[in-house]
């Protein structure tokens, strides 16, 4: 700075050191970042906590899912759970109730089986012991006639359970998708028929009003063994000299099946219940297993096929209608 003394200036300089300008930019440094590590460690310790009490209904939801018995299968608490997860545990409701209803047929099943081989398995014994005790030939020749035919049964039931147990297998319906000549099928299905259908003079005849032919999409071992099961079944109701009849048609959207004969026909208030496992009917007189139907069922649902089942008459010629979709089950 200059001052002006009359004639004379004075020249006045003022100063300091680097030093002291350096200490106190380090220490306002120091002071702000201590600030900022403390919010720091803060703000983590509270965004830890909120999130722990965020997730800790899940945990809980996790815990106790652990903790179950594999057979329990009761819904889990929807209201507990974050608003954000409910539609989640909705779904898990969901799904434990299907697992629910399949354990339970799944147990119903296995009790019938064990019920229904037990039968057959406790007559072989009978005739055996029979057949061991008699002394005449006639009568020793007569036991082993009815072993053979308890074996028969025994094994068409072991056959039925098996074919049964792989229909309901969705891995094996779904890799098994083809395309196939439905007609073509269907003539061998009649075919493999015709010598039993002989023994009770039932004509065979495969109906189809289109000249070209039919194809469907799905799994062919399935659909040939419906279509089998429903023509033994037509077969075993239809008396003597009768008639069992299989029509295949087609729409823009849909492949049409249908097996009539010319038995006594099925009772409204049983249309519903043949298709049960092991149920034969109020009208049963032969030795079938009761388990045709009800693979017939398991066939339809996996194809995402529909059924009807009604008489073509008031009283008489069993009327079974199936509609596939063109575009199989994927």
């Amino acid at each position: 700075s200059y001052f002006n003394i009359g004639e004379k200036y004075i020249y006045v300089q003022a100063g300091e050191t680097l030093l002291g300008r350096l200490l106190l930019a380090k220490q306002i440094l120091f002071n702000t970042i201590i600030y900022q590590i403390i919010f720091l460690i803060l703000a983590v310790i509270s965004v830890w906590w909120g999130i722990k009490q965020g997730i800790k209904p899940l945990g809980d939801l996790k815990q106790e899912i652990e903790n179950r018995n594999p057979g329990d299968f009761s819904k889990l608490n929807e209201n507990e759970a974050p608003k954000e997860v409910q539609p989640l545990v909705h779904a898990l409701n969901s799904l434990m109730k299907k697992h629910a209803s399949y354990a339970e047929s799944q147990k119903r099943f296995v009790a019938n089986a064990a019920h229904q081989l037990r039968t057959p398995l406790s007559g072989l014994r009978t005739q055996l012991e029979l057949a061991q005790r008699q002394e005449n030939p006639e009568k020793t020749k007569r036991a082993l006639e009815q072993i053979e035919a308890g074996t028969d049964h025994g094994i068409e039931l072991v056959e039925g359970l098996l074919i049964l147990a792989k229909m309901q297998s969705y891995t094996f319906q779904k890799n098994k998708v083809e395309e196939f000549n439905f007609i073509d099928l269907a003539k061998q299905c009649l075919e493999s028929f015709k010598t039993k259908a002989k023994k009770k003079n039932i004509k065979l005849k495969l109906e189809n009003p289109e000249s070209e032919d039919i194809t469907l999409k799905a799994n062919s071992f399935s659909i040939y063994e419906l279509l089998s099961n429903l023509v033994d079944n037509a077969i075993k109701y239809t008396p003597e000299n009768g008639m069992v009849s299989v029509l295949i048609n087609s729409t823009k959207t849909m492949v049409n099946l249908s097996v009539v004969d010319s038995g006594p026909g099925i009772k409204h208030e049983e249309r519903e219940k043949i298709f049960e496992r092991f149920y034969r009917g109020s009208i049963a007189n032969h030795d079938g297993n009761g388990l045709g139907l009800a693979i017939v069922k398991e066939i339809t649902e996996s194809h995402e096929a529909s059924i009807q089942v009604s008489n073509v008459n008031s009283n008489t010629g069993a009327l079974i209608e199936i509609a596939f979709p063109k575009i199989g089950k994927q």
